[in-house]
């Protein structure tokens, strides 16, 4: 069983749930955002999450990034997180 939530994240998020290698472009991502797929998982007691990137321009927003909860100020774009339920 899968349940889809929208979210509204930071570059970070994005460039991490689209595949980007960020060191590859010299780029060092937080650990906060490496963690946040583990956390929301641990949150919603699910065995896998996923982060798709939608299609769309971003926008700016002083709201935490919704995925690594980074409080700082930013572009946000939309993604869509899939939480698959296992065998837990």
């Amino acid at each position: 069983m899968s349940e889809m939530i929208e979210l509204d994240v930071c570059v970070d998020c994005l460039m991490l749930a689209a595949g980007y290698d960020a060191h590859e472009l010299g780029h060092e991502i937080p650990q906060a955002v490496l963690d946040a797929p583990a956390r929301i998982a641990r949150d919603n007691s699910v065995e896998r999450v996923t982060v798709v990137p939608e299609d769309g321009e971003g926008h700016f927003s002083w709201s935490p990034c919704e995925l690594c909860l980074s409080t700082l100020g930013g572009d946000r774009f939309r993604v869509t997180v899939i939480l698959e339920a296992g065998a837990l």
